[in-house]
């Protein structure tokens, strides 16, 4: 159906676009909050591994000092050394409790086929022993890069299955693993929160928002949809043919007095041609008017036939203007039906 058929497409669609509006509002004010909280995240994220990455570098360089330290001076043996070196850093780290609620400090060194902590902060006591397989396991895989000699930062599982950023570095001259880590969860909650937050905020906005738009457009909105009923209506009772015809000579709407003049109706006319309803006399006619229309935008009311559905012919007199929809030249007829007062005339001229 085209788009200029009498229907209640273009209304609904107007009676929507408040909702359009609502919906476009809501999109972009969480889209936004969203966006904010998350890269207010990545910025803590990034902080937070920078501490981590500060922090394990400031470890290993003390207990690489404290070893060589102790090699040098004491003529210890290696394993005497990290026994002593161990119980000085689980005497003093006794009474370090970690950072945040999950922040700790491991260390760790490969003995066979396993990863041996040797010192731990926070989930366990300080010196209490557990071991993980090196390459059976998956946990553990920030102090596994460090035994693997590589230095860095990580997200990944920790010695107890949890997911961690950490911050790992090897102390080469003891061949121990260095990890400073925090647990991922509590890096995220207070985003999480804040996003929570943020969201609630947006909605409440959302809904004033959408309480405004509504009062503000409806007024409108009925306005239009009145002046369309009663332009619908004018369109439907005028006692004149009135039809739009477009450049190529597509009849695009009808009202009933046309459709009642030429014997088709509305659905079959919108089938045809102007030139299926116009007899080939009237072509040249035809043109001279259609070029008219280019510099004047109207022409003067003359008389011609059309082709009745039953293959009789009818006087009519026709006016045309030239209109645009959404750029579009478009072609309005008057049409009157004259062939009554045709047959009177006749008849008043034989008397």
């Amino acid at each position: 159906m085209h788009r200029y058929k009498n229907d209640s497409t273009t209304y609904k669609k107007l009676l929507h676009s408040p909702y359009y509006l609502i919906a476009m509002m809501a999109i972009i004010i969480l889209f936004v909050t969203c966006m904010s909280i998350n890269r207010l995240y990545q910025i803590g994220f990034n902080q937070q591994k920078d501490r981590l990455t500060e922090i394990v570098d400031n470890k290993a360089g003390i207990i690489n000092t404290i070893f060589k330290h102790e090699m040098q001076n004491n003529n210890m043996s290696l394993k005497d050394t990290e026994y002593e070196v161990l119980q000085s850093l689980i005497n003093v780290h006794k009474q370090f409790i970690g950072f945040g609620k999950s922040g700790e400090f491991t260390l760790a060194k490969l003995e066979g086929e396993k990863i041996h902590f040797l010192l731990r902060h926070r989930h366990n006591e300080v010196d209490r022993i557990k071991s993980i397989y090196f390459k059976k396991s998956k946990l553990a895989e920030p102090m596994r890069r460090a035994l693997q000699g590589n230095s860095g930062s990580f997200v990944g599982l920790d010695y107890r299955g949890v997911k961690v950023l950490a911050a790992y570095k090897p102390v080469k001259s003891a061949n121990w693993g260095v990890v400073v880590k925090i647990d991922l969860s509590e890096i995220r909650e207070p985003y999480l929160q804040e996003t929570i937050y943020g969201v609630a905020g947006a909605v409440f906005l959302i809904i004033i928002g959408s309480i405004f738009i509504i009062k503000f457009t409806k007024p409108l909105v009925e306005e239009i949809e009145y002046s369309r009923k009663y332009n619908r209506l004018l369109f439907n009772k005028s006692k004149t043919g009135l039809a739009l015809i477009d450049k190529r000579g597509k009849l695009i709407d009808v009202n009933p007095a046309f459709s009642k003049l030429t014997g088709y109706s509305q659905s079959e006319l919108l089938e045809l041609n102007y030139s299926d309803i116009t007899p080939q006399k009237y072509q040249k006619e035809e043109e001279e008017q259609l070029e008219s229309l280019k510099y004047n935008t109207s022409c003067e009311a003359y008389e011609k036939e059309y082709i009745h559905k039953d293959g009789n012919l009818i006087n009519v007199r026709l006016s045309s203007s030239l209109i645009y929809i959404d750029g579009e030249e478009l072609i309005w007829s008057n049409i009157e039906d004259i062939t009554k007062s045709k047959k009177d005339e006749l008849a008043l001229k034989e008397a």
